[in-house]
């Protein structure tokens, strides 16, 4: 669909619900029309990277469900608020795109989400404590943005997820017992970060863990032993400043 170019879908019907680009190669500015469509639920633009255009700041569909714009050039402006309004959105996928301004508390309005995703964003500052509400969430995924500061506390109440990365930031400090209440958790990355202290004995203990990355941190002291019911399949701990002996466990 190379040759479409975007301004064709200027008069889109208005009772149209659902509108599936992916990867059409689309170029150009996309109508801001599209967003105000009044009863638009889904809308995929991911991977369509010669796509520009800006997120509107109001009037954007109110019964919006899924909005995908990965891989695009379209800018998100968060000094407006307007991702504040979405709050019938359960999927919001926005990695590597054009997040602009520093305003991220505003997704933790977002109460109905189930998968949230910025990563690939450069978007800087602390992770919101208001990521906190988002009680619903099943994944979440903030990697390689710049990031600091400690894992929010508020954590604690993600207790649906499945899927937790923080990759590739600045995070620092120690992981703290935030996290084990996440008992459903199966994929925890938190590698490439600056975190610190002992790894805490209760992320070798949550049941569904599965697959747990914490290599390229600053990490000290033995390595815990591990749940004769554990079932972890993969554990990355390299780079680290660890030290002691392997625990016998991990060879049960």
């Amino acid at each position: 669909m190379s040759l479409v170019v975007p301004s064709s879908l200027t008069n889109l019907s208005s009772s149209l619900s659902s509108l599936y680009l992916w990867g059409c190669g689309l170029q150009g500015k996309i109508p801001g029309n599209i967003f105000l469509l009044p009863n638009l639920e889904l809308l995929i633009l991911r991977d369509n990277e010669g796509l520009t255009g800006s997120f509107p700041s109001s009037n954007v569909s109110n019964v919006l469900r899924e909005l995908d714009l990965s891989d695009t050039r379209i800018s998100i402006y968060l000094e407006n608020d307007a991702i504040s309004n979405l709050k019938s959105l359960k999927y919001m996928i926005l990695s590597n795109c054009n997040i602009v301004g520093s305003k991220l508390a505003q997704f933790g309005n977002l109460t109905r989400l189930f998968q949230l995703d910025l990563s690939n964003n450069n978007i800087s500052g602390q992770i919101p404590s208001l990521f906190g509400n988002l009680v619903q969430l099943g994944y979440l995924d903030l990697s390689s943005n710049n990031f600091t500061g400690q894992i929010p506390d508020s954590f604690a109440n993600l207790t649906l997820l499945k899927e937790l990365d923080l990759s590739n930031n600045q995070l620092q400090g120690p992981i703290h017992s935030q996290l084990s209440t996440i008992l459903d958790l199966y994929i925890l990355s938190l590698y490439g970060n600056l975190l610190n202290g002992t790894i805490q004995s209760f992320l070798f203990a949550l049941p569904s863990l599965w697959n747990l990355d914490l290599h390229n941190n600053q990490f000290i002291g033995n390595i815990g032993e591990f749940q004769h019911n554990s079932i972890l399949q993969v554990l990355d701990l390299s780079n680290n400043s660890l030290h002691g002996p392997i625990p016998s466990s991990i060879f049960k």
